[in-house]
């Protein structure tokens, strides 16, 4: 896994973008007013984790500025290696051959630790890979549940504030989050609950309608490609593009950095996709079909969201009449202007909600081989849709 970020302050002035959410956080402790239970909604590579990190640091902070947190009293140097012992951290887990049994956080806190330090705006498709259990649903079960309930019997140690942090709160599993319903409405004093989730969606009602909703800003390209330029001494042009080309994915952002081009193998995989598609090639489908349904689910998940975002550039592409104002590799650049004449307004949102649908499924466990195949042959049919005759 590569280094994105060195987090090693946790500040808000380390936090990339997420000004006007910041001003507010900071005075709901000047008022005194701090919900005992927040839902942070964010868009992935939006920075949740590290702003709910500084938050906690600014709210148990012993010389806490107007600002910011000191980042030097005893409490700021031990929430900056994440070992205070009032800070209480949980995320999705499963088994892998260190941990055989039903694992909980505790289990992996020296990666998490490792990760959050070195990382800390990536997915949870790179939290799994760094467990090798990247083919494997990350999940936070009955067990997490009691350990979360647990550890927060106890009065806090030395903070004011015992904060406990649950990363990707929609993987609870019902019966988890069920467990955790009455410790959320009614949580032990000076408690602070501050729950992540990407996918608000996949939430249950009953743990959102505990909470307060605080709404992340998609990060602005500007914000990006400022601290993109400081991070790594970039023309600012430069940063600019990559900004671009992110879609307010800091974590993306990042990788572009270290990796160029990381895409290609994705766009590869999908050039040889359509093009079995649109030559009605069955059997080569079916071939193709057998091999990614052998990769693994979050893989499977993160090349089908890929290609849905083809489909997208593609669209623009079609409607703009060129790529000035879409954001794309140069890899994709001449795949992208051929395969945009296949792409129209009469195809386009069938095409999306065949994904949406497709993705959905293969979240909730469908046979992977089933969900793809099918999907592959609703997209042979569309991609020979005729484009709708009209005046250019």
């Amino acid at each position: 896994m590569f280094e994105i970020h060195n987090f090693t302050a946790m500040q808000f002035s380390k936090v990339v973008g997420q000004k006007k959410v910041i001003e507010s956080l900071i005075q709901t402790i000047k008022d005194n007013r701090v919900s005992h239970a927040q839902l942070f909604i964010e868009q992935q590579g939006s920075g949740a984790l590290p702003l709910a990190i500084a938050y906690a640091q600014y709210l148990c902070c012993e010389n806490r500025s107007d600002i910011d947190s000191c980042g030097t009293c005893p409490s700021c140097l031990k929430y900056q290696k994440l070992e205070h012992p009032d800070l209480h951290c949980f995320y999705p887990v499963n088994t892998n051959p260190r941990n055989p049994k039903e694992p909980v956080s505790k289990d992996f806190v020296a990666e998490w630790r490792s990760f959050v330090l070195k990382t800390p705006y990536s997915s949870l498709f790179e939290w799994l890979k760094l467990l090798d259990i990247e083919n494997k649903q990350g999940n936070i079960s009955v067990k997490e549940s009691q350990e979360i309930i647990n550890s927060l019997t106890l009065k806090s140690f030395e903070a004011p504030y015992k904060v406990c942090i649950i990363w990707m709160v929609e993987k609870l599993n019902p019966t988890a989050a069920n467990k955790l319903l009455k410790v959320l409405e009614e949580p032990p004093e000076k408690t602070l609950f501050i729950l992540i989730t990407q996918d608000y969606e996949f939430l249950l009602p009953t743990i959102a309608s505990r909470t307060q909703v605080v709404q992340l800003d998609k990060l602005s390209n500007s914000d990006i490609a400022e601290v993109l330029g400081k991070d790594h001494n970039i023309d600012s042009i430069v940063a600019m593009n990559y900004a671009k080309l992110c879609a307010g994915d800091y974590a993306q952002a990042q990788k572009m950095v270290h990796l160029g081009h990381n895409e290609k193998e994705l766009m590869d995989n999908f050039r040889e996709w359509m093009l079995l598609c649109f030559n009605r090639n069955v059997a080569g489908l079916n071939n193709w079909v057998d091999e990614k349904a052998t990769i693994g689910r979050v893989h499977q998940l993160n090349f089908l969201k890929y290609a849905l975002s083809i489909f997208r550039k593609a669209l623009l592409q079609n409607l703009t009449d060129g790529l000035d104002i879409v954001p794309v590799w140069e890899h994709e650049k001449v795949f992208l202007v051929k395969f945009s004449n296949f792409i129209h307004e009469e195809n386009t949102l069938q095409l999306i909600e065949e994904f949406d649908l497709a993705i959905g499924h293969i979240e909730r466990n469908v046979n992977a081989k089933i969900v793809i195949m099918d999907l592959s042959l609703k997209v042979l049919q569309l991609l020979i849709k005729k484009v709708p005759q009209v005046a250019k």
